[in-house]
């Protein structure tokens, strides 16, 4: 397992920062509040990433083509970008991914374009109240299995009889 952890003064990961990595596998984010635009696109072991609540935004394509990821999993941040996580299958690597678990945590404000496209696993999905913005195709081509579910979960006004 190699392991990457990003030192106290780091808040935010630059672009293309770790574009095209083939050699981390897990990431400890420490004190990262904003993970910018292709910082870690098409790395190549990446297989779980946990995003801390110091973690605030997901930039455009942050995550794109990281075609082992398994699980994603957030307690804090508060926007996705576009395509921040997009997984195309029909492409020559085929870097469509399976992800097995999918938690959006309670605090996500924003979902942006495309920012789950392509993710061909068996998964439940529940879009927390905070969110206000899901973008158009934000869960485009989201599996290829029928037993996938999507849930927004909003309160309920009550009804007067």
């Amino acid at each position: 397992d190699t392991a990457y952890k990003f030192i106290d003064s780091v808040k935010k990961v630059g672009y293309r920062a770790f574009f095209n990595n083939s050699t981390i596998e897990t990431i400890d984010w420490n004190n990262v509040e904003e993970i910018e635009d292709s910082a870690f696109s098409r790395c190549k072991k990446i297989s779980e990433l946990h995003f801390t609540d110091k973690i605030k935004s997901v930039g455009l394509e942050a995550f794109s083509y990281s075609k082992c990821l398994k699980t994603i999993a957030f307690t804090g941040a508060t926007a996705i970008g576009t395509f921040a996580f997009y997984g195309d299958e029909s492409n020559e690597d085929g870097t469509a991914y399976s992800v097995t678990t999918l938690d959006l945590g309670k605090q996500i404000t924003s979902i942006e374009d495309g920012a789950f496209s392509y993710i061909l696993g068996s998964v439940e999905v529940v879009i927390p109240a905070s969110c206000t913005d899901v973008g158009t195709g934000a869960f485009d081509y989201f599996s290829d299995q029928e037993v996938v579910r999507q849930y927004i979960n909003r309160k309920r006004e009550p009804q007067n009889d």
